[in-house]
Order: structure tokens, then sequence, then C-alpha cells
């Protein structure tokens, strides 16, 4: 299984008290419309709002779009937040913003709710969808695979967050997002063996499966 991902969508408990997001005594209205790349509405896709620099420890409000594209949140509590799509059907997987930052490349847009500003507009475009990496990792010389390591990408040239990285402990077959119809470099790196790293580009919504062999430092 995957065991920890930087960033990700993922939301767990900690030792700190987590911040209500959506509560019924909460007053604050998010809307919106998502529009797809020709500027048209997109109907029935699923959009998440995402609180902002935050300590998390409950699940995040979701919601489809209207037959008119819109979405909206109501009796959300003051904060900081993003919309963003959040429907794998539509080819659009969890994430967090500081993922979709790497994947899109553009910064994340956020609205805040307050007391003198209960209600707010928060437009969605949709981004091309990324791909999905499958990837396995083997040993070179005995072909077996290797269930922990280390992996960054890298977008070179990409001005807003080129870098993400993420750990693997034991396999899994879940995909990764990963940036279309640009270079990604992939970097592996495993304990007791050399560093290998791969170019490779995405096609906007398709799937792929990489296998790396990595070799034994002497």
């Amino acid at each position: 299984m995957l065991k920890a991902i930087v960033p990700f969508v993922l939301i767990v408990a900690s030792s700190v008290t987590a911040q209500p997001i959506q509560w019924a005594k909460c007053t604050g209205i998010i809307h919106g419309v998502v529009y797809g790349p020709s500027g048209e509405h997109i109907v029935g896709v699923r959009v998440v709002a995402f609180p902002v620099g935050v300590p998390l420890g409950v699940l995040l409000p979701k919601t489809n779009t209207d037959q008119r594209g819109e979405y909206l949140f109501e009796h959300i509590c003051h904060g900081k937040y993003t919309v963003m799509p959040d429907d794998p059907e539509a080819g659009y997987p969890h994430t967090s913003p500081g993922q979709n930052e790497f994947l899109y490349g553009t910064r994340t847009r956020t609205v805040t709710l307050s007391s003198l500003h209960n209600r707010a507009e928060l437009p969605v475009n949709l981004p091309a969808r990324p791909g999905i990496l499958l990837l396995h990792v083997r040993d070179l010389q005995t072909k077996s695979e290797i269930h922990r390591f280390h992996l960054a990408l890298k977008v070179p040239g990409q001005r807003i967050s080129p870098d993400l990285g993420m750990y693997f402990d034991m396999n899994d077959d879940n995909g990764i997002p990963v940036p279309s119809a640009k270079t990604v470099v992939l970097l592996v790196n495993a304990e007791g063996y050399k560093d290998l790293s791969k170019s490779i580009s995405f096609v906007s919504g398709a799937t792929a499966t990489v296998e790396l062999s990595v070799e034994k430092i002497n």
C-alpha cells in the first residue's frame, strides 16, 4: 500500500484540534461555475471545498455541479478555501492544493470567509486532465520488486511548484497523478541501490505503466 504522499488529500486525525469546515451553525457560502477548456459550463462534475493552511481531521465537503455547471457549498465555517475538481471518474483524481500546483503549474485560487464577508464567488477552470503513472521498481539483477523507495517528480522549466516527493512502503497499484503534455523527470531512491532517473511525458487522461530497474550499491 502507499504509505505516504506529500502533499496528499487523505485527511487523518492528529493531536491538533481539527478546525470545523462545514457545520450547521456556520453561515459561510461558496458558489461558482465550473468551466471547461473552451469556456463551456461543465455539468455533473464533483468538486471539493478544501481549507488552506490549517490542520485537518475531518472529511472535506463535496458536491456536484448542477445543470448550469454551478456548485454551491453552504454552512461553511470561516477560513481560507480553494475549490478544486475531485472526480476520478471524470479524470480528476483526489489531490491537495499543493499537489494541484505541481500538476498544473498554476497558483491555487482562494477565497476567505469571515464574519464580514460570509459569501464568496470562486470560478473553477478545469485544466487538462493529468496523466496517471503506475510505477514498478525492480532489482536489476534479481528482477524482484522493491517495495520501499522514495520517488521525486520534477517538471523542468516549470516556475510554480516544479517538484513533488513521495514515499512508498510496500507495493501499490493506485496510480500517481502526473502533469500531462510536459516532460516529467522521475528520480527513484531506494536504500542500498544507486539512484535512477528517467524522463517521460504523459498524455492527458492516459495511464502509463513504467518499469524501472535499479542497481545495488557494491
